[in-house]
């Protein structure tokens, strides 16, 4: 069944996070707040992502889950052609850029692109593997690939191991995330990384899915008081400082169960309403939604950067609210193209060569499988 409703919140999530950034953007290059700041919680976009994404893998591969023994070979090969060659490409285009002038974050950690120096070499290797590296990155938002990536592992794992296995290693895996965050005791990179509070989000979508392909129904006439409740309880909870955002273990919670319940409604929705059409090009936003959320920071700085050398005197003030607008469209379309004419260009060789057989279509709502 396609699941279309997710596929259009895919792409508000993707959107969200183009709205932060794109208000970062404005106010750094050009001293402008776009639409009064509303949209600097655009972050929760990402929280939205990795409960999707628990829901969505877990959904399209619950039927290897329960079948015990099946080697997870195919699953990592679809996992690294779904996430890497697009990603290598737009790092490569960030490298280059980055060769030309060297970004602030290099230049605050006393760091130039010398490509001999070993702490850029280190940088590199941590980047196009998306290993963890809490300090600095050559593609800004790909540490939330690196958690992706980490959920895919051990989801793999699930799968050669069988479902009871699955469910006792969830189950150990939040235990230890909990005892992590309350012992509050610094265990290094690696620790902070695979017992990290966002993790919660990936196994809340997970048990979604769980619900969902196990048929467990919630009334209607509960779950938007819950929502609500959870809503109310997240605007008191929220720690925002600009457009900086403190993550803690009772907000990314209550972040989870929220964007969870959604993802619930969203396909009970799609299931009671299979014929119900929603708008093309949401649909199509929200297929380029991994294009979009790897391009979007680029194309923005770009952009920004580009209209204030074009205007250094500042005269075109009155015209902010709508450049503002029009980049944010340009970066969201610059994404669709990605998505359209090299991303999937991308997927069909890679499928084609890693795969004998013709690769089985799972589900529409798969779009990183």
């Amino acid at each position: 069944m396609k699941f279309t409703l997710i596929q259009v919140f895919r792409g508000i999530a993707a959107m969200l996070v183009v709205m932060h950034h794109l208000i970062a953007n404005s106010k750094n290059h050009l001293n402008y707040i776009p639409y009064s700041n509303f949209f600097n919680f655009g972050f929760v976009g990402v929280d939205f992502f990795f409960v999707l994404s628990g829901f969505i893998i877990t959904h399209v591969h619950f039927d290897d889950l329960k079948s015990q023994g099946i080697n997870s070979w195919n699953f990592f090969k679809k996992r690294f052609i779904r996430i890497y060659p697009i990603y290598w490409i737009i790092a490569v285009v960030f490298l280059l850029i980055y060769l030309i002038s060297t970004p602030q974050f290099m230049i605050d950690a006393g760091l130039t692109m010398d490509l001999t120096s070993p702490p850029v070499i280190k940088l590199l290797i941590e980047s196009f593997l998306l290993l963890p590296n809490p300090d600095i990155r050559l593609v800004g938002v790909a540490w939330t690939l690196s958690y992706e990536m980490l959920f895919y592992i051990v989801f793999g794992i699930c799968i050669s191991y069988g479902f009871r296995f699955s469910k006792v290693a969830g189950a150990v895996w939040v235990v230890l995330i909990l005892l992590y965050t309350f012992a509050n005791t610094p265990g290094g990179i690696y620790m902070d990384f695979f017992f990290n509070i966002l993790i919660l989000e990936f196994l809340m979508g997970c048990l979604v899915a769980y619900f969902i392909c196990n048929q467990v129904a919630f009334s209607w006439k509960f779950a938007f008081p819950i929502l609500l409740i959870l809503f109310v309880l997240l605007q008191q909870t929220m720690h925002i400082n600009g457009l900086v955002f403190f993550r803690d273990i009772v907000t990314v919670t209550l972040m989870g169960l929220f964007f969870s319940l959604i993802t619930y409604l969203a396909v009970r929705f799609d299931q009671a309403n299979p014929s119900y059409k929603f708008p093309a090009f949401l649909v199509l936003i929200g297929d380029a939604s991994y294009s979009i959320y790897l391009s979007h920071n680029m194309l923005l700085s770009g952009l920004t950067r580009t209209f204030a050398l074009l205007n250094p005197g500042g005269e075109g003030k009155a015209f902010l609210p709508l450049v503002a607008t029009l980049i944010f469209l340009i970066t969201v379309l610059s994404g669709v193209f990605l998505h359209l004419f090299v991303e999937k260009k991308l997927l069909r060789f890679f499928n084609q060569k890693f795969f004998a057989k013709k690769v089985r279509v799972e589900s529409r709502i798969a779009v990183r499988d």
